[in-house]
């Protein structure tokens, strides 16, 4: 018992008070899967009472359960905080829970609620909640560095400008000493838990140590994922670099998955969680319009370098994110106006041309020619980006084995970037997956690049796909009277070509990919007004049934199948010309080229369809009632018969995109990952 003074008539006297009752809890530490973390060294102390005197402090290690009991602690705020190494890795190697992130709603770390399975409090904390102070991260460590040297340049001692230009540049991309999901609290107070939880067991629930990365597959074969998360990256190069690194910092957020729109909806990459370490460890954009913004240029078209040379202006854009296995790299299609006049300076020149001043000479192929528009604005950004351009080579060789395999995407002029590009990295076995994408290279030097594992997606008769033509361009007007009369000499030189066949043409590269709308034709009987004696008289037309499909076909899957369906190899051929694309059935058209509008949708919802063959889909129906009108057709008239043999093929084609996914299913997280995918992806309209 203890005495207390007290008196009521001005005097004091003693008066016996109870001593204070002692509390106890338990406190289980356990992952989202609900194992227990066990032994894992902790600090606890009471919150100061108001003399700022701290009541007790217990230490100690969680047992096999993950159960840290302390007793004959006072009813006040307890702080739990747990040694930063050992948690950090340990909940590295501890995975998600799949399902618990299914749900559209958004769990509050740091706050508590009623676990209904043991109904005990349950804290939902990161480790960052937990931890007494940083662990150790070299990996993000090394990304804050790289900031400061290729971003800044520094060298030697920071001066104070350089300092608030960080700090100002660190506040626009959301860059933080510490991953801001993981570590919210950069004061490591530990976690508060309550008095009135005292006297029972409490869970805290630890999220694990981890992030997104895209799933990609190093492989030659076609890969339904690599093609979606490829055209994404390939979408988010017309991203401002705000929105690019708020998407990229999106990579560290597990509250939710990166995303990005075209106006009517979202679309999710397709994504994997990976131990922290694992995640990717930097991203760099770079824009030669914005660097070269106050460059004196002549005519606005050129501008002289720094050794007086004189280069043609484009505006190219180039992205690339790397981390510890994989680089990406995209390029950005035509957007401005320098982009389109990319392409269409159809003047091709030979690919011998060095690619940069070093002292060993460098060629891009030994013979044939590359498109000069889409070779200048691949050149501009080597020359003004030559740093950024030598840190990407210095990456993709940072590993302990080999190299890191290299992803590269582009869209439009993009693509041609991209194709450059990849050519010119070769020897790392480059995975290039376009779209929309021009053709670049003439004969022969297409003749040298068989190696290059590339898949060209073409939206049924974009526009962009067609261009240049398949004739050689060159003249000497492009010399004398600059480029529109060049152009128009070139196109002269193409119509040359439809008579005349020329053997150093430009032609596509790579393995074609159509997103192909059928249509199925008959032949009817119907009047016409005879010129000579004003007699009307029947005659034969040709109309497309009401009905029409858009298949997803990628004649690389199984070229046998498809060719011993067609009975010959050389209908197959005829189908599907090699470095050409096929005969549409459309007129060209320049609105099939949008990437988010149109390419972006069907390559959404062929994953989705793959991913959830259960799903009703409006291109399922469509296509489903497409094929029973023509097989067998039982119709009034006669139908094309060439015709609806192709389109019976197609449909078998498109059955063959099923197994598409077994290598996504195979690798390790990849059935979570499509999971994830079906769970909040939906059909966009295919328009």
């Amino acid at each position: 018992m203890s005495e207390t003074k007290t008196s009521n008539s001005g005097e004091f006297g003693t008066a016996t008070a109870p001593e204070q009752k002692k509390n106890w809890i338990e406190i289980q530490l356990i992952d989202e899967q609900r194992k227990p973390v066990a032994n894992m060294p902790y600090m606890a102390d009471n919150d100061p009472t108001y003399k700022g005197e701290k009541p007790a402090s217990y230490n100690g290690v969680s047992d096999a359960n993950g159960v840290i009991r302390i007793e004959e602690i006072p009813r006040c705020t307890l702080i739990l905080k747990i040694q930063a190494q050992p948690l950090a890795d340990e909940m590295e190697q501890r995975p998600l829970n799949t399902e618990q992130r299914m749900s559209s709603e958004t769990r509050k770390m740091n706050g508590f609620g009623v676990d209904e399975e043991t109904g005990c409090i349950i804290y939902h904390v990161v480790i960052g909640n937990l931890c007494d102070k940083a662990p150790a991260m070299p990996w993000w460590d090394e990304q804050y560095k790289q900031h400061n040297k290729y971003v800044w340049g520094k060298e030697g001692e920071i001066n104070e400008y350089q300092d608030e230009q960080e700090r100002q540049y660190q506040s626009e991309h959301k860059i933080s000493h510490y991953p801001e999901y993981h570590f919210p609290d950069p004061e490591f107070s530990g976690l508060k838990i309550a008095a009135l939880h005292f006297n029972a067991r409490v869970l805290v629930e630890i999220c694990p140590f981890r992030s997104w990365n895209l799933l990609l597959h190093n492989t030659k074969n076609y890969s339904m994922v690599n093609a979606y998360n490829q055209g994404l990256m390939a979408n988010l190069t017309y991203s401002n670099s705000d929105d690019f690194f708020r998407f990229f910092n999106g990579f560290m957020d597990l509250s939710s998955i990166p995303n990005l729109g075209n106006g009517r909806q979202l679309f999710y990459p397709v994504v994997i969680d990976v131990p922290f370490s694992k995640s990717y460890k930097g991203a760099v954009f770079l824009d030669t319009a914005e660097l070269l913004k106050d460059t004196p240029q002549i005519g606005g078209t050129a501008f002289f370098t720094n050794d007086n040379k004189c280069m043609e202006f484009a505006d190219t854009q180039i992205f690339y994110i790397y981390g510890d296995d994989d680089v990406i790299v995209g390029w950005r299609g035509s957007q401005e106006f320098q982009d389109w006049l990319s392409d269409f300076t159809f003047r091709p020149i030979v690919t011998s041309t060095r690619i940069d001043d070093s002292k060993v000479p460098q060629q891009l192929l030994p013979e044939g020619f590359v498109h000069k528009g889409f070779w200048d604005a691949f050149s501009i950004a080597k020359y003004v980006f030559s740093r950024e351009f030598k840190f990407l080579i210095d990456q993709i060789n940072k590993t302990d084995s080999g190299h890191k395999t290299l992803y590269i995407c582009g869209h439009s002029l993009g693509g041609a970037l991209s194709l450059i590009h990849a050519t010119e990295l070769k020897a790392w076995n480059p995975i290039l997956y376009t779209y929309g994408m021009p053709r670049t290279f003439t004969v022969s030097a297409i003749k040298n690049m068989a190696e290059i594992v590339h898949y060209r997606h073409v939206n049924d008769a974009d526009m962009v796909t067609f261009v240049p033509p398949e004739a050689k361009l060159d003249n000497d007007l492009y010399d004398y009277f600059g480029t529109f009369f060049g152009f128009i000499a070139s196109l002269t030189q193409w119509a040359y070509s439809k008579v005349v066949a020329d053997s150093e043409c430009f032609l596509h590269h790579g393995n074609v990919v159509v997103f192909f709308r059928a249509e199925q034709h008959y032949t009817c009987m119907g009047p016409s007004l005879d010129s000579d004696g004003g007699v009307y008289r029947k005659t034969q037309y040709v109309k497309a049934l009401y009905d029409s499909s858009k298949f997803y076909l990628v004649p690389a899957l199984d070229s046998g199948t498809y060719s011993q369906a067609e009975k010959r190899q050389s209908q197959y051929t005829r189908l599907f010309p090699p470095n050409a694309n096929p005969d549409q059935d459309s007129f060209i058209n320049p609105m099939h080229h949008l990437m988010g509008d149109k390419y972006i949708p069907f390559l959404n919802n062929q994953l989705l369809e793959l991913c959830d063959p259960d799903r009703e889909m409006q291109r399922k129906r469509k296509r489903e009632r497409f094929i029973n009108r023509i097989e067998p057709y039982k119709g009034p008239v006669t139908v094309c018969e060439d015709e609806r043999q192709r389109n019976l093929l197609f449909s078998k084609m498109q059955e063959e995109m099923s197994g598409v996914l077994l290598i996504s299913e195979s690798a390790e997280g990849g059935k979570n990952a499509l999971l994830r995918f079906k769970t909040f992806a939906d059909e966009d309209e295919e328009l």
